[in-house]
């Protein structure tokens, strides 16, 4: 069974970062296998990467395909209130299904997915039931239906109301191999101020939607810190992180998550060589005060120098952005 874990934030908090980065660095310091769902998919663990944009030789289940068509028609209603969280929603939708698929197909330790269906539609809903741009009020939220909301759909309760409804919907869609409505065993909220989200969503030169002003990501900020408060019901604190990141790199910041869920994992990592060959670097241990960093781009099964070597491309892009990160790390 994986450990499966949310990473939520309003936009320009860095979620996508932090859900790429995850993999390699969780896998690499835990030993574990580790699955991703956002914008793209990976899998990877300590031998090997498994699954990467370019590199599929397993396969992605079918709701992948189908998530990443609703998030480009979504992105195209942007402007429209009601289109575009119909859109957003199947995209959701058909993401926690991939995540439950992928838990099958490839086994992973842990799954990290960039938001959840039912948390990440919670924590957005007032930006479109009272848009800032409509200058409506914000929507005062009933902290004790969201608890009992999320602890009714956590424990399965049949009760004869709308949440005993939408339990018996959820068991006849996993009876049908389609697993939503399920709540992630971790959840991490990346904390950022939003004048400082804004900054951010401007120097990465693309389009801003519409929901990203300073009004709507600062109502999404609050839905979402009682969405952890609600959460405190059917999860332990433990695995409700907040994360302070408006001072930290994104780097710092995918360390310091790696770390908070390496602690969560269950048993004892296992550790296996992943570097065939020799290098020279025993000559260069002789320097003087010399630290030694050793950045492998590929894999122990890559046969190098041996007949039908092989080498991922992705790896040689991936390599040489860690390589850009360290020296950007050991600058500061």
């Amino acid at each position: 069974m994986s450990l499966h874990v949310c990473i939520l934030g309003i936009d320009g908090s860095g979620k996508s970062t932090v859900v790429n980065g995850l993999p390699d660095m969780l896998a690499g310091r835990a030993g574990v296998r580790v699955a991703s769902i956002g914008d793209s998919h990976r899998v990877s663990d300590p031998e090997q990467t498994i699954l990467s944009p370019g590199f599929r030789p397993g396969g992605v289940p079918l709701t992948a395909r189908v998530a990443n068509g609703f998030k480009r028609v979504a992105k195209r209603y942007t402007n429209n209130l009601r289109l575009y969280p119909f859109f957003k929603a199947l995209q959701l939708m058909f993401q926690d299904a991939t995540a439950k698929k992928l838990d099958v197909l490839y086994q992973p330790d842990v799954v990290v997915s960039d938001g959840n269906l039912i948390l990440s539609v919670l924590g957005r809903s007032v930006n479109y039931l009272r848009p800032a741009r409509t200058e409506s009020e914000p929507w005062d939220v009933d902290l004790t239906s969201v608890r009992d909301a999320l602890s009714g759909l956590d424990n399965n309760v049949t009760t004869r109301n709308w949440i005993g409804l939408l339990t018996r919907f959820k068991r006849i869609l996993k009876r049908c191999g389609f697993d939503i409505l399920w709540l992630p065993d971790v959840v991490v909220f990346l904390d950022v101020d939003p004048m400082t989200a804004m900054n951010r969503i401007h120097d990465r030169g693309a389009q801003v939607d519409p929901h990203e002003n300073p009004t709507d990501l600062t109502r999404a900020r609050e839905m979402y810190t009682k969405i952890l408060q609600a959460l405190t019901t059917c999860r332990k604190k433990a695995n409700l992180m907040s994360v302070p990141v408006d001072h930290r790199t994104p780097g710092e910041v995918v360390r310091l998550v790696s770390e908070m869920v390496q602690q969560r994992i269950d048993g004892n990592p296992y550790r296996v060589p992943s570097l065939g060959g020799s290098l020279p670097l025993a000559e260069f241990t002789q320097l003087p005060d010399a630290t030694i960093i050793l950045v492998p781009y590929g894999q122990h099964d890559e046969n190098n120098h041996s007949p039908n070597e092989c080498f991922a491309v992705d790896h040689f892009f991936n390599g040489a952005r860690t390589m850009v990160a360290l020296l950007s790390e050991m600058i500061d």
